[in-house]
């Protein structure tokens, strides 16, 4: 599906190729999933707009498919609601994607300051099923360091964004969450125990009706 805007019902990401490049995203029905977006992150520049590795700065644009097609790597999903999230995967240097530097001292303690990811899973609006499919997003800790995310902007805090209260297991973490839209860029994870499709680095949201 290539148009800009889908009206959706119910968000399906499937993989359809178990090999990075090779990947290709379906999308199926959930608020407004979007793409190209106008980036609200003034350090995302896609014209064209999954990634190869999570934690890149400059993330390629588009990616073929193994249909041969080309997609967009940065995407929008509107009509969300963000449930209470964990920080893991801390870090006090850049990816070697990244050139593996140290992270900058910040705080003036002579290190290099930790930064971690800030992840979490994306419902629609007035969906309280656990059983649905769900968007995982995290904001990352490399984009944070270089501070292109994080609670030093306004674009993509990961301070301020809505979510809902924490609620202890084995109770859900749903709530009647505040309507958000975000960005990012589509990366398949592999490598947790459940293999899915998320948004890493999550690069921008706004509240949205």
């Amino acid at each position: 599906m290539r148009s800009h805007v889908a009206s959706l019902l119910i968000l399906t990401l499937f993989m359809v190729a178990s090999s990075g490049a090779n990947t290709s995203l379906i999308v199926g029905n959930t608020g407004i999933f979007g793409w190209p977006p106008v980036s609200w992150n003034p350090n995302v520049s896609c014209p064209d707009g999954g990634i190869p590795n999570k934690r890149m700065l400059r993330p390629p644009c588009s990616i073929v498919n193994i249909n041969g097609q080309t997609e967009p790597t940065l995407v929008q999903v509107s009509g969300v609601y963000l449930t209470s999230y964990e920080t893991e995967d801390c870090s006090t240097k850049f990816d070697p994607i990244n050139n593996g530097t140290s992270y900058p001292d910040n705080n003036g303690d002579g290190r290099p300051d930790t930064f971690c990811d800030s992840t979490g899973n994306l419902f629609p609006v007035g969906d309280t099923n656990s059983f649905n499919p769900r968007i995982h997003i995290e904001f990352d800790h490399d984009w944070m360091a270089a501070g292109w995310a994080g609670a030093s902007t306004t674009y993509d805090s990961n301070e301020t964004i809505p979510r809902c209260s924490p609620v202890p297991p084995p109770m859900t973490n749903f709530c009647n969450g505040t309507p958000i839209a975000v960005q990012g860029f589509v990366f398949w994870d592999n490598k947790d125990p459940s293999s899915h499709w998320e948004l890493h680095a999550l690069t921008a949201w706004k509240t949205s009706s």
